[in-house]
């Protein structure tokens, strides 16, 4: 083999020699390239199957928040209409009327007269109430037997922050405690902090009431 034959081949094991390390690094580049899409799509599936997993107890205000909780929606009374004004007003609350939707009330014919915001001892008629309400507040409702002023400070304590909040005794129902707001309502037979707050969160100054600039 003469001088410009080993010359030639030199240069062709050279090219080769090239052509074979890019070869080894395109094959690296993809396998990590697959690597990466594995991994993503793992990940992918395993956020998708966390999200199913029931929260537990002590994330119960993540999951209300999450879903900005608002109770039961209520239908207004038959015949009703709102956003009358003085219109919409009983002249005395002994007045008759067609029945309401819900116990307690959450929407229909009321008095003119609005309760006294803030913690009440006595009963509050829902034909007063209901102004309240109209005015996007929240009704708070117990009907307790024992232990009464445990369970009204404790719902004094959760609802400090707030304005526009009634709390007051209610014989009319079976359960312990009844949230009202316009068009709303959310029973319990416990006190649920989480729940009561997301509730009040979501609809105090509501713009679904009829006079949420209403004091």
């Amino acid at each position: 083999m003469n001088d410009s034959q080993k010359q030639k081949l030199t240069k062709s094991q050279s090219r080769a020699q090239r052509r074979n390390r890019r070869q080894r690094k395109s094959k690296i580049y993809r396998g990590l390239a697959l690597l990466a899409v594995s991994i993503i799509a793992i990940l992918l599936i395993l956020s998708l199957f966390i999200t199913e997993l029931p929260l537990s107890q002590g994330d119960t205000s993540t999951r209300i928040a999450a879903a900005e909780y608002q109770g039961e929606s209520v239908p207004l009374p038959r015949g009703y209409m709102s956003g009358r004004g003085a219109a919409d007003h009983l002249e005395s609350i002994d007045q008759s009327h067609p029945a309401y939707t819900s116990v307690p009330a959450t929407s229909g014919w009321h008095y003119g007269a609005t309760a006294r915001w803030g913690e009440n001892s006595d009963e509050i008629p829902d034909e007063v109430l209901l102004h309240n309400l109209e005015h996007a507040g929240i009704g708070i409702h117990y009907n307790c037997t024992e232990n009464c002023q445990d369970l009204v400070t404790e719902l004094r304590e959760i609802s400090k922050d707030y304005h526009k909040i009634v709390i007051s005794p209610y014989s009319n129902m079976d359960n312990l405690i009844t949230l009202t707001a316009w068009g709303y309502i959310d029973k319990m037979d416990s006190i649920e902090k989480d729940r009561i707050i997301a509730f009040i969160d979501r609809h105090i100054n509501s713009s679904e009431a009829p006079e949420p600039w209403a004091p």
